[in-house]
């Protein structure tokens, strides 16, 4: 019967670990935090903004339906909105929006992203995507992430 305790405990304990790291079941790839490597606007490199001589780290997390973009400063302090995504419709395409628009002061500094975002999957694999978008100023931005956070 002891043994038999030990056992239940277990599954219980490995059912309720599993339970918290994937909110709402397994996600796939998309799950995790991803680091913004690089930034294009139109196709040229543009540089992610610096505090000082110290660089300032752009990252975008996916858990169920829920998108976090966050920028973390040199002494680690961040900023950060959280928002909802989804895979889109249509094939290679992914939606990440933000309903609440009291909050989207991080979106001014986190470049191109809006309060309705929608992005074309260039690239995806478990360790690195590459996103597209059109923002309302006409400029595409390429968002090339690592699963690798800084």
């Amino acid at each position: 019967m002891k043994h038999f305790l030990h056992i239940l405990l277990a599954l219980t304990l490995a059912g309720t670990v599993a339970s918290c790291t994937y909110n709402n079941g397994d996600i796939g790839i998309w799950f995790g935090t991803w680091s913004v490597d690089t930034l294009k606007v139109d196709g040229n490199v543009t540089h992610l903004a610096t505090a000082g001589d110290t660089a300032v780290n752009y990252f975008m997390q996916f858990q169920s339906s829920v998108f976090r973009l966050s920028i973390v400063g040199p002494y680690h302090d961040a900023d950060e909105n959280f928002g909802t995504w989804q895979e889109g419709e249509q094939p290679g395409t992914m939606r990440a929006w933000f309903p609440d628009s009291n909050y989207t002061y991080i979106l001014h500094r986190f470049p191109g992203m809006e309060l309705d975002n929608h992005f074309t999957v260039v690239r995806r694999n478990n360790r690195r995507l590459v996103l597209t978008k059109t923002a309302a100023n006409g400029h595409t931005y390429t968002y090339c992430i690592s699963k690798n956070a800084k």
